[in-house]
């Protein structure tokens, strides 16, 4: 069977067998834990987007969106393994690290339960949220792609490439928690994920700047630990992590009627993304490969169709 997901492949692999520095930007400690949370935040969350992506399939008549379902949860599980890798390293295990650990894992729980829900209401709602954040990723993978001066930085090579390429594929897969909401709610969609962001999204910015903190106090080489917005704007020009004030401005747009995720991206920058990632331009022809991968190394083993209630 041949590889469908070389880069990911890669990126895992050098994870595993190469040396690099946790933090990625050497000079620049507030950028690096800034974005070093994705080590934290994001392997439990995207085991979380797995199940309710997965369960939510099962309403999805559109074989085609089907699909692209089964491509954004094989590609979520190599995500969480990846930074699952990182997360592991004893720079991700110090008393305030793991505290923050701990809370982001509690706050996933709350936003998609310990298991499938029966509530099709609850599923809906569900699938807003990962909705929600993945339009914020997308964003973070524009910035990675128009913005980001990794190679001016001299950023750790592996994981610069970490980055970049989960920054591609969030880029590429961006509307396809949309696009089941819309399938799965056609007449509450707007309404749905107007409320998720509203009542997520702040609490989602807050952990995030929470874990940040956390690692820098964690990081015995700084001296000044405190994560000030003036620190964060220095590192933000600099190109070593994305514009807070910036990506909350640009999730605006989301409340729009009219809102799609295939309007945040320019097509310069979407081929951009397609070319990193070397995917083939005609995808149908590996339709049949894809169905036969086996799910169980990509942790989706308690999908199964449920019987929903309202």
């Amino acid at each position: 069977m041949s590889n469908l997901y070389p880069k990911g492949t890669a990126v895992v692999s050098a994870l595993r067998t190469s040396e690099y520095r946790h933090r990625l930007v050497p000079n620049d400690p507030y950028g690096s834990h800034f974005i070093g949370v994705m080590n934290i935040l994001f392997p439990s969350g995207e085991r979380g987007f797995i199940r309710v992506l997965g369960q939510a399939r099962f309403l999805v008549k559109d074989v085609e969106l089907q699909n692209r379902i089964d491509d954004f949860v094989r590609q979520e599980a190599q995500h969480a393994r990846a930074h699952s890798i990182v997360a592991q390293q004893s720079s991700f295990c110090g008393k305030h690290t793991t505290r923050a650990t701990n809370i982001t894992e509690a706050l996933v729980r709350v936003m998609f339960g310990r298991k499938n829900t029966r509530s099709h209401s609850l599923l809906l709602f569900r699938v807003a949220i990962v909705a929600t954040i993945e339009h914020l990723t997308a964003e973070m993978g524009r910035w990675a792609f128009e913005d980001a001066r990794f190679a001016e930085l001299e950023c750790d090579p592996v994981m610069a490439e970490l980055i970049t390429w989960h920054c591609a594929e969030e880029v590429i897969h961006r509307s396809v928690a949309f696009d089941t909401l819309v399938d799965i709610a056609p007449h509450w969609h707007r309404t749905l994920r107007s409320v998720a962001m509203l009542m997520w999204m702040p609490v989602f910015f807050a952990t995030w700047i929470m874990c940040a903190q956390a690692l820098l106090l964690d990081d015995k080489t700084v001296s000044k630990r405190l994560l000030t917005p003036a620190r964060v704007h220095r590192s933000s020009r600099s190109g070593a992590m994305p514009s807070i004030p910036l990506l909350v401005k640009r999730m605006l747009p989301f409340f729009r009627k009219s809102f799609h995720p295939d309007s945040v991206v320019s097509p310069e920058t979407d081929a951009l993304c397609v070319a990193y990632l070397e995917i083939p331009v005609l995808r149908d022809n590996k339709h049949e490969e894809r169905k036969d991968q086996d799910r169980h190394d990509l942790e989706t083993k308690d999908l199964q169709p449920l019987t929903l209630t309202k």
